[in-house]
């Protein structure tokens, strides 16, 4: 896989992961959504590229 490619999937999991924080449902899921924006945020911190997406925390 070229690096290019690894950026594109690392872009793809973020949309992803700021989907998920989006629309996240602290009554389902019994997590408060800030902390479960924290912890995928750290989760995902070191992925390639620079196409963070900002529903996440800052790097």
């Amino acid at each position: 896989m070229t690096n290019e490619q690894k950026r594109e999937v690392a872009r793809q999991l973020l949309n992803a992961a700021g989907t998920m924080i989006e629309y996240w449902d602290e009554n389902e899921t019994g997590v408060p959504v800030q902390e479960a924006r924290e912890c995928v945020a750290r989760w995902l911190a070191r992925l390639p590229g620079t196409d963070w997406d900002v529903r996440l925390d800052q790097r």
